[in-house]
C-alpha cells in the first residue's frame, strides 16, 4: 500500500512536469514527443502514440509515437491508417470516455478487424482514450503493451487520463495559435485556456490575474476574487504557516497548500516562480488539483490503518504466507500463543510446527486457499516447549488486482475448549444415564400408583355396593342397625374411591394418557344443570348457591365429563370453606371468543403467600383447612389439567375473611358434531353418582 501511495506521488509530480512543459511553448512537437517518453517510461509502456483525424474523417494520421527501446517504431509503417479498419475502436472512443482491451484475443466478433490490426502490431493489451476539442473527438491516445497482458487499476485510468486531457489541450492550442495575429494574445490565450489553475500574485499574496481553471477550482466569479490576497482561501488552521511559507519562498519551488473552499478542504500542488512585470515583482503561480488524489491517498492511509488494527489487535493468532509457504509477516499474538517471537518464525516454512499425522490435510487446505478459496478447519501445531496446541483455522487468499499473493491465516487455540468440551461430554452422558434411570423409576412409581389404585378400587365397590344394597332392601337384620352406621359405610367408600380415581387419574395425565373427548354443548345449559344438581347438597350445609348468565347460549366444544369434575371439585371446595349462611355464586360470562366461567364464595379465603401453591399436587394450604375438611391435595392439580386439555387457564384471587373466586378461561370452538338441540341431561351421565364421591369428603 505504502509503494503505491510513492508511485501515486512520484506520477503526481511528473503530470505536474509535463503540464509545465506547455507553458510558453516554442517547439509543441518536442514537447509532445518529450510527453510521452516520460510517461512511457514511467508505466513501462511499450508503445504510446497519438492519431488525429484528417478533415473528412475517413483517415486518421499518426502525429506522435514514442517506443520503447526494444519495440519497433510503427510511426512510418501506419502513417495514415483507413477508420474503416478500425472503425470499432472508433466507434468504441465516439462513445465512451476510454476503451480498455486486457486481452486482444478476447475482442468481439463485430472487433475482427480492429483485432487484425492490433495483431499485426504484436499488441497483447491497449488503453486507449479519445482526445476530444468542444465534445468531439478530434483523435485519440493509445497506451500499447505488447510483452504482456496489462490490467489497468483506478489510477492508472486517472492519471493516464490527466495526459490525455494536457496532451488534448495542448493539441488544441497549438491549432488556435496558428491564428493567433502576435504573440501577447498567444500567451494571453495559454493562460486563460489552461486546464490547470494559473494565478498570477504580488508578492503580498494578492490576485493580479488568473484564469477560469483558478475561478472554478476556488468556486468564485471573477468579481468576487477582486482585492483579495491567496491566503484569504487558506483553512484557518493553517492560515499563518501557509502564509509565511508563501512569501519566504520566492524562488522557483514547489508547494502543496490546502484551501477551504465553501466548507470542503481542497489541496492545489502548484510550481511558483518570480516573474518581473513593467518593474515590479510578482509570482506566477502553476497548479495542480489534487483534491481527489488527496482523498485517494486519506482512504489508503484509513485501510493501512484499519487493517494494522485487525492484524495487531486481533485476539487470534494471524500470520501471513507467501506462495510458497513461507511466513512472511506475524502479529502481537505470536508469541502467547506459540511460545516464539516474530524474528524466530519470520522466513521459516509453516508446516514445520505441523505434526507429521495433520501435514496433508493441511497443506492440502493452504494449497486450495491459494487458489482463491477461502478454508476453514481443525489442526495441531507443535509449541516451543512441545506440547500440541488444537487451532480453530480460518485461511483466506491475499488478493490483489484480481491476482492471489499470499494467504492469511487466523488461528484460535482450541485446546482448553476441547478438553472442556471432552469433560462435558463424559458429565453429559452420565447425567442422560442418571435420567434415563429417574426415567424408569418414575414409570416403576407411576405403574405401582395405577395397580395399587386398582386393587384399591375391588373392595371398595364391593363394600360400597353392599351398604347400598342395605340400604334399599328392608332386611330384618338391617332394621337393627343404626341408619347412621350405613350412611358412615357409604360416605368413607366414596371418599376412598374419590381418592382411588384421583390417584389414577393423576398417574394417567403423568403419562399422556388421559383421554379427551370433546363434544359440542351448550355450555351454558351444562352449567346450570350441574348447579342445578347440587343446590340441595349446598341448602343442606346452610348454603345459598346462585347461577347468574349474561348469555343464553353459548355452543361450544367440550369433554362434558371434565366440564363435571371441575365444577363439582371446585364448587366442594367453596361448601368446604364456608361458614353456615354463606353464599356460592356460578356466573357465565363472554370475551370476544372465549368462555369465562367464575366460581365464587364468601368463605374463609386464602392469605396472598398461599396462593400460588394451591394448583401444586399433594399441597394443601395450611392446618386449618385441613382441620375443616378432608382432602388430599389432588383436586385441584387435576381441574388445572383438565382445563388446560380444553386449551384453557385457571386463575384465582382471594382474601382472607372475604372470599375466594376462580376464574376459568377457555377459547370458544365448535369443530365437533353438535348434538340434538346442544342439550345436557344430568342423568344420562350419572352426575348424582359422581357428586356423591367429589363430596365425600365433606361431614355435615
Amino acid at each position: 500500500m505504502f509503494n503505491k501511495y510513492k508511485e501515486l506521488k512520484k506520477f503526481l509530480e511528473l503530470i505536474l512536469n509535463i503540464s509545465n512543459k506547455f507553458i510558453g511553448i516554442s517547439d509543441l512537437n518536442k514537447s509532445i514527443n518529450s510527453a510521452l517518453e516520460d510517461i512511457g517510461k514511467f508505466k513501462k509502456a511499450s508503445r504510446i502514440y497519438i492519431f488525429l483525424f484528417n478533415e473528412d474523417r475517413n483517415y486518421v494520421n499518426n502525429c506522435y509515437e514514442w517506443c520503447n527501446d526494444d519495440i519497433e517504431s510503427q510511426i512510418n509503417i501506419f502513417k495514415i491508417i483507413k477508420t474503416s479498419s478500425i472503425s470499432w475502436v472508433i466507434s468504441q472512443i465516439t462513445k465512451h470516455e476510454k476503451l480498455k482491451i486486457n486481452n486482444i484475443k478476447k475482442l468481439p466478433t463485430e472487433a475482427y478487424q480492429d483485432s487484425l490490426l492490433l495483431k499485426k502490431n504484436k499488441v497483447k493489451s491497449t488503453l486507449i482514450f479519445p482526445i476530444k476539442n468542444n465534445n468531439t473527438t478530434i483523435g485519440f491516445i493509445g497506451f500499447d503493451y505488447e510483452n504482456k497482458q496489462k490490467r489497468w487499476n483506478i489510477i492508472d485510468l486517472y492519471l493516464l487520463g490527466k495526459l490525455r486531457d494536457i496532451l488534448g489541450s495542448a493539441l488544441d492550442k497549438e491549432d488556435k495559435f496558428k491564428s493567433l495575429e502576435n504573440k501577447n494574445t498567444y500567451y494571453e490565450k495559454l493562460f486563460k485556456n489552461s486546464i490547470n489553475p494559473i494565478i498570477l500574485t504580488d508578492i503580498e499574496g494578492g490576485f493580479i490575474d488568473f484564469n477560469k481553471a483558478a475561478l472554478d477550482f476556488l468556486e468564485v466569479k471573477e468579481k468576487d476574487i477582486v482585492g483579495k490576497k491567496i491566503w484569504d482561501f487558506y483553512p484557518d488552521s493553517l492560515m499563518n504557516s501557509q502564509k509565511i511559507n508563501f512569501i519566504e519562498n520566492s524562488i522557483n519551488t514547489y508547494m502543496e497548500k490546502k484551501f477551504c473552499i465553501n466548507g470542503e478542504l481542497k489541496t492545489l500542488i502548484f510550481n511558483k516562480f518570480p516573474i518581473t512585470i513593467n518593474g515590479k515583482k510578482h509570482h506566477f503561480n502553476i497548479g495542480q488539483d489534487i483534491t481527489h488524489l488527496k482523498k485517494l491517498e486519506y482512504k489508503l492511509e484509513q485501510n493501512e490503518q484499519f487493517y494494522k488494527s485487525l492484524y495487531d489487535y486481533n485476539v487470534d493468532f494471524v500470520f501471513s504466507l507467501d506462495l510458497q509457504g513461507n511466513i512472511i509477516m506475524v502479529n502481537t499474538r505470536v508469541k502467547e500463543m506459540t511460545g516464539y517471537t516474530a524474528e524466530e518464525l519470520i522466513g521459516r516454512y509453516f508446516t514445520e510446527f505441523v505434526p507429521q499425522e495433520e501435514l496433508e490435510k493441511v497443506v492440502r487446505e493452504f494449497s486450495d486457499t491459494i487458489k482463491g478459496n477461502s478454508r476453514m478447519f481443525e489442526s495441531i501445531a507443535f509449541h516451543k516447549k512441545g506440547q500440541k496446541v488444537i487451532l480453530d483455522i480460518q485461511t483466506v487468499p491475499i488478493i490483489i488486482d484480481e491476482k492471489v499473493t499470499g494467504v492469511y491465516i487466523i488461528a484460535r487455540d482450541i485446546t482448553e475448549m476441547k478438553e472442556t468440551g471432552r469433560t462435558l461430554r463424559k458429565l453429559l452422558k452420565e447425567n442422560e444415564r442418571l435420567l434415563k434411570e429417574t426415567i424408569e423409576n418414575d414409570e416403576i412409581k407411576t405403574e405401582f400408583f395405577c395397580n395399587l389404585s386398582h386393587e384399591f378400587k375391588t373392595p371398595i365397590n364391593l363394600i360400597l355396593g353392599v351398604a347400598q344394597l342395605l340400604e334399599k332392601y328392608n332386611f330384618e337384620e338391617v332394621k337393627k342397625l343404626n341408619p347412621q352406621h350405613i350412611k358412615i359405610i357409604k360416605q368413607n367408600s366414596y371418599r376412598l374411591l374419590k381418592l382411588v380415581n384421583n390417584l389414577v387419574d393423576i398417574s394417567r395425565v403423568d403419562a399422556n394418557y388421559m383421554q379427551f373427548n370433546p363434544r359440542s354443548y351448550d355450555i351454558v345449559n351444562v352449567v346450570e344443570n350441574i348447579v342445578l344438581s347440587v343446590a340441595d347438597f349446598a341448602k343442606s350445609n346452610g348454603l345459598d348457591i346462585i347461577f347468574d348468565t349474561q348469555v343464553e347460549e353459548i355452543v361450544m366444544d367440550c369433554d362434558v365429563d371434565k366440564i363435571e369434575r371441575i365444577l363439582l371439585n371446585l364448587i366442594s371446595n367453596s361448601i368446604k370453606f364456608t361458614d353456615p349462611c354463606g353464599s356460592i355464586f356460578i356466573d357465565i360470562e363472554k370475551d370476544l371468543d372465549n368462555l369465562i366461567l367464575k366460581v365464587k364464595d364468601t368463605g374463609i379465603g386464602i392469605s396472598k403467600d398461599k396462593i400460588n401453591i394451591i394448583f401444586d399436587r399433594f399441597r394443601q394450604v395450611d392446618a386449618l383447612l385441613n382441620r375443616r375438611s378432608e382432602g388430599s391435595g389432588i383436586g385441584l392439580s387435576l381441574v388445572k389439567s383438565f382445563v388446560e386439555m380444553h386449551e384453557g387457564k385457571i386463575t384465582v384471587d382471594s382474601e382472607v375473611g372475604v372470599g375466594t373466586t376462580f376464574f376459568i378461561k377457555i377459547p370458544i370452538k365448535n369443530d365437533k358434531i353438535t348434538i340434538e338441540d346442544n342439550s345436557y341431561h344430568s342423568e344420562d351421565n350419572n352426575l348424582v353418582e359422581k357428586m356423591n364421591i367429589e363430596f365425600s369428603d365433606i361431614y355435615y
